[in-house]
């Protein structure tokens, strides 16, 4: 579920095989925004809908596919 002040929509993301190693990686030396990159794999034929409806065709998640 996403938020702000004047809009709001669901994410759904299926098949996202998470890669967490740098995920928690933070400076020690403050005075600075706490940043996060989370990588994935794709799984599944849907990858993301947002508000029910697909982020990529389904020709270009297939690409996504391995």
């Amino acid at each position: 579920m996403g938020k702000t002040i004047n809009q709001e929509f669901d994410v759904a993301a299926y098949g996202c095989k998470l890669k967490l190693s740098e995920a928690l990686n933070a400076s020690s030396g403050g005075g600075e925004k706490l940043m996060h990159t989370v990588q994935f794999e794709v799984t599944d034929k849907r990858f993301v809908e947002i508000n029910g409806v697909p982020y990529l065709s389904a020709d270009r998640t297939a690409a996504l596919l391995f």
